[in-house]
């Protein structure tokens, strides 16, 4: 049976461009079960626009930037909309976001991709991994709760072409 209320999926990233971390989550923001979920971006920069920005704003049922806003701002706007699940993909990377989840984007936040290390913080409720990330003897050195994928905690784009044009080291020197 479908539920009456989806539940709210909000992705906070720095990276919503021409980066790895964006090509590897488009496929998986573009395959949400949207009779589930509502999806949302939260995009800590506004970028140039490119293919992969393009892809990235239509994978969203919703995408906001968020640029130029304080961290108590931006958690007050993932309220505001309600969201119940907030995905931190940046961790403690370039340009990271991990301030706006001391002020509770969500009820349940998770660290995810961008940085595969605890975030030692009790804001942070789980982190998404496999057991070669975080093999199971290493889990005390976790605050996070953790889920476990069951091959990889990477996803892939398997639509993207890969190239047939030989490359060797030579030609980087």
């Amino acid at each position: 049976t479908k539920t009456s209320k989806l539940i709210k999926i909000g992705y906070f990233s720095a990276d919503f461009r021409e980066h790895p971390v964006a090509y590897q989550i488009v496929k998986v923001l573009e395959q949400h079960n949207r009779d589930k979920f509502e999806v949302f971006g939260y995009s800590l920069y506004s970028h140039p626009q490119s293919e992969l920005r393009q892809r990235l704003e239509e994978s969203f049922d919703y995408f906001v930037d968020i640029e130029g806003m304080s961290h108590k701002d931006k958690a007050l706007r993932a309220r505001e909309d309600k969201i119940d699940i907030a995905i931190d993909l940046t961790g403690y990377t370039d340009n990271n976001c991990c301030k706006i989840f001391t002020y509770g984007a969500a009820p349940i936040q998770i660290n995810y991709l961008g940085y595969p290390g605890t975030m030692g913080a009790n804001f942070f409720h789980y982190i998404v991994a496999d057991q070669n990330i975080i093999p199971p003897e290493n889990q005390k050195n976790f605050k996070e709760k953790i889920i476990y994928l069951p091959h990889t905690y990477m996803p892939t784009d398997n639509t993207r072409e890969i190239s047939s044009r030989h490359i060797s080291k030579k030609e980087f020197g």
